[in-house]
């Protein structure tokens, strides 16, 4: 098997945020009760997917926010180093 590396892709990331964004709403009193990825979020006429949406209501469809994750990945972003 190759030697295996800290570099990491988007949705690994993008998964990883959502996992720490649910652990820290259930600690504390925020405006938003779930993170979720890659859920639709309507706004206006117009549907957003994000690849953290952090909702105030799930069921009721209301999102507070939703955050886009982009590379590039580099160095900078191993995460043997962070």
């Amino acid at each position: 098997m190759g030697k295996q590396t800290g570099l990491t892709n988007e949705r690994e990331l993008v998964s990883k945020l959502t996992e720490w964004f649910n652990e820290t709403i259930q600690r504390n009193k925020l405006p938003f009760k779930e993170a979720t990825n890659e859920s639709p979020a309507k706004y206006d006429a117009k549907t957003f997917f994000g690849d953290v949406v952090l909702w105030v209501n799930r069921e009721a469809r209301q999102a507070y926010s939703y955050i886009e994750i982009k590379p590039p990945f580099a160095a900078k972003e191993n995460l043997d180093t962070l």
